[in-house]
C-alpha cells in the first residue's frame, strides 16, 4: 500500500470514528436532559453526583428502595378490568376506560402501602362511576389522572377524581408528599417550611391567596352577591383552618418549589362549597 493509499483510510476511519463519537455524544444528552414518564414530560436534574442512569432508569444513592427497580418512583397502576366495555356514550359524550387512571408509589415503605391502598379505593369507585355509566346512560367520570412533582428529595404526586350524572361536577383531590430518602409522608409543617414559610406567616400567606382566587372568582357574579364578598371569603379561610385544626389539610409542592393547599371555598349562587387548588405567595 503505497503512502496515498495509507492516507484515503486514514482519513475514512477518521471519519467514521467521528461520527460515532458524534452519536454516542447525542444519545447520552438527550437521555440526559429528558425523560418521559408514563407519557408525562419529566426534567430531571443531573447537577447531584448521585444520580446515576441505570436500565434506563434513575437510581438515587442514598434513597429509599423501589418495589420494582425497573420502574420509576411513581407509574401508572394497572389493574384487571376484564369483562369492562371499552367506551360508552352518554347524549353528551363518550367516555374511555382507558382515561381512569391512577399512580402506583413504587416505594418499599408501610406509608406507600397505605397510600396505594387508598389510590386503589379511588380507582374502584371510578370503575364502579363507569360502570353504573354504561347501565344508565346519565353516569360518568368526569377526571381521574394524576400528576407528580420532584422537587429535591420530595416527591408531591396529585391524584384528581371527579364524576357526575345530573349534578355540576366538583372534583375531589387526594394529595400525597414522600420523602425519597426515607419513604415516609412529609408533614405539612415540614412541606411549608421547605418552601420557606414558617408558623408565624403561613395562616397569612393563605389567607391572602384565598382572597386573591376568591375575588377572581367573585368577580363573575352580580354586584349584588359581591356586596357579600367578605362573608364567603371568611367563610374560605375558616375551612382551611378546620382542616389544620383535625389535621385533614390536602397540600403537594409543584414545580418551582411552589406550596400549594386544597381548600374548600364558599362559593354564592347555588354552587355550595368545593375544593379548590389554591397556590400559595
Amino acid at each position: 500500500m503505497d503512502e496515498e493509499e495509507k492516507e484515503g483510510v486514514a482519513k475514512r476511519l477518521g471519519f467514521t470514528f467521528g461520527r460515532v463519537v458524534f452519536l454516542i455524544i447525542l444519545i447520552v444528552s438527550v437521555n440526559l436532559a429528558i425523560r418521559y414518564v408514563d407519557g408525562k414530560l419529566y426534567k430531571h436534574d443531573n447537577s447531584d453526583n448521585d444520580i446515576v442512569e441505570s436500565n434506563q432508569n434513575v437510581h438515587y444513592t442514598g434513597y429509599v428502595n423501589k418495589l420494582d427497580d425497573s420502574k420509576e418512583y411513581v407509574y401508572r397502576a394497572s389493574y384487571d378490568n376484564d369483562g369492562i366495555v371499552d367506551s360508552y356514550s352518554t347524549l353528551y359524550k363518550t367516555y374511555y376506560l382507558d382515561n381512569i387512571v391512577v399512580p402506583y408509589i413504587n416505594i418499599d415503605s408501610e406509608d406507600a402501602l397505605k397510600v396505594n391502598a387508598e389510590i386503589k379505593s379511588v380507582y374502584d369507585s371510578a370503575i364502579e362511576t363507569y360502570k353504573k355509566g354504561i347501565e344508565d346512560k346519565m353516569s360518568y367520570v368526569d377526571d381521574c389522572s394524576y400528576r407528580f412533582f420532584v422537587n429535591d428529595n420530595i416527591l408531591s404526586v396529585v391524584l384528581t377524581y371527579g364524576k357526575g350524572a345530573t349534578d355540576v361536577v366538583h372534583p375531589s383531590y387526594y394529595t400525597y408528599n414522600f420523602d425519597l430518602k426515607t419513604g415516609r409522608l412529609v408533614s405539612y409543617e415540614d412541606i411549608y417550611s421547605y418552601v420557606g414559610f414558617n408558623s408565624d406567616n403561613i395562616s397569612q400567606s393563605v389567607k391572602s391567596s384565598i382572597t386573591t382566587v376568591m375575588t377572581e372568582r367573585m368577580s363573575k357574579f352580580p354586584d349584588s352577591l359581591k356586596e357579600d364578598f367578605d362573608t364567603y371569603n371568611s367563610q374560605s379561610y375558616d375551612n382551611y383552618i378546620s382542616l389544620i385544626n383535625d389535621s385533614s389539610i390536602k397540600y403537594f409542592i409543584s414545580s418551582n418549589k411552589k406550596l400549594n393547599v386544597i381548600v374548600t371555598l364558599s362559593i354564592p349562587a347555588g354552587t355550595g362549597e368545593f375544593d379548590t387548588v389554591v397556590t400559595i405567595n
